[in-house]
């Protein structure tokens, strides 16, 4: 339940500094060393690809302070359903039965812990974006106004309300949702029963920034970038004849090489965060030649600011150090200002490549929670708690966790 975190640390910087600890039921909690984090875990992974049976939802609990563990040593399953026998009326009899009992666990009742002192407070709702937004209609990444905490949208007459920008002094920073004013706009009937969890806001709403790898958009990110490379002509000159797709296989045949080149070299293991060490490597090789272009160079600092914060990520504990926090603020503000910056070019371009800009719509919503998590910084509040306390569960491990269910 603790892992490797000193809670009495941990509770003291919520306390002093955290607006979301500092009005929870729990806060005044005498015991806060014995005082544990709990957060409810829900997402969908296809376990059985290509087929209808295969879609499996699972939810489970976790204590905060055990970020970092093994999946199996960190989330204990509380359901694990195929989305192909759930009911229109399924969630809504899992949540009458779920949530009295979460309630009951973090109250004051008494359990076999709490002659030791020890006892569960709700932290947080984490999860996938899409999940979160099925589950509880929250922000909602297929509307305009898609986010649940500020009033930015994608389309505006003022740029300053839209999710893209990423200024310091974007107009839609200073357009913050209070919890009570989010429940204000939801008719009392229509109101989600999570919301009577003691403690619990929208704000502690968190999905899966922290995916895998930092911000959920890995896999995106490395295929964007290896394919600029080859098309740019890095693993060889791209051919300007011929079809375009048999032309690139060739191409990534020769970069696949030089991957695994590097991770023998290097005595790595394959996987998506080694590959994207490797692309930071070549991008920036590309990027330091003396005809590189400014396009070349921004995408070689998109991907080495990704790549940095994530490291930090790995490196830094469950609280930052002031030094810490201020060098994940500037690199991941720099990370998200050049995606902006990209996303403008390619509306500046010709008509058919807009559509291209237009699916970055649906990282958006990720990029906008990671720039939250930066204004936090911004106002010192909530400031150095690590985000990595809410990853999200990759997909080949929530097999594992179906695997030993089914055991």
């Amino acid at each position: 339940m603790f892992g490797k975190t000193n809670a009495r640390k941990y509770w003291k910087h919520c306390t002093e500094r955290c607006s979301w600890f500092q009005g929870h039921p729990s806060s005044s909690y005498a015991r806060k060393s014995h005082l544990v984090p709990l957060s409810l875990y829900g997402d969908e992974v296809q376990s059985f690809k290509n087929t209808e049976a295969g879609i499996v939802e699972i939810l489970a609990w976790s204590s905060d302070f055990t970020a970092g563990h093994a999946p199996l040593e960190r989330y204990m399953p509380i359901l694990c359903i195929s989305e192909h026998h759930v009911h229109e009326k399924t969630w809504g009899d899992v949540w009458s039965a779920l949530i009295p009992r979460l309630r009951r666990m973090c109250s004051e009742d008494t359990f076999p812990w709490s002659s030791s002192g020890y006892r569960f407070m709700i932290s947080s709702l984490q999860g996938g974006l899409k999940w979160l937004n099925q589950k509880f209609e929250i922000n909602a990444f297929n509307s305009n106004e898609l986010c649940s905490r500020c009033r930015c949208c994608k389309n505006h007459a003022d740029a300053g309300m839209t999710v893209g920008d990423m200024r310091v002094d974007a107009t839609h920073r200073s357009t913050m949702v209070s919890h009570a004013e989010f429940l204000q706009e939801i008719p009392a009937e229509d109101r989600h029963p999570i919301w009577s969890l003691p403690g619990l806001t929208v704000h502690r709403c968190l999905h899966d920034v922290c995916h895998g790898q930092m911000l959920g958009t890995g896999k995106v990110l490395n295929g964007s970038i290896l394919v600029y490379l080859a098309e740019a002509g890095h693993f060889g000159d791209f051919p300007q004849q011929g079809q375009y797709d048999v032309n690139l296989d060739m191409l990534l045949r020769r970069a696949f090489g030089k991957f695994c080149a590097y991770k023998k070299s290097h005595k790595l293991a394959v996987a998506s965060k080694i590959l994207s060490f490797w692309l930071a490597e070549e991008v920036s090789s590309w990027a330091l030649r003396p005809s590189a272009t400014e396009v070349d160079k921004r995408v070689a600092t998109v991907m080495y600011t990704y790549v940095e914060l994530f490291k930090l990520m790995d490196q830094c504990g469950a609280i930052f150090g002031e030094a810490e926090a201020q060098e994940f603020h500037e690199k991941g503000l720099l990370h998200l200002q050049e995606m902006d910056w990209h996303a403008a070019q390619l509306y500046l371009l010709e008509y058919q490549l807009r559509q291209i800009a237009a699916d970055m719509c649906s990282l958006n919503q990720i990029y906008h929670d990671l720039r939250h998590r930066l204004h936090m910084l911004e106002l010192r509040i909530d400031r150095l708690l690590h985000p990595r306390g809410h990853n999200k569960l990759a997909p080949e491990l929530q097999i594992v966790v179906f695997d030993e269910l089914d055991e």
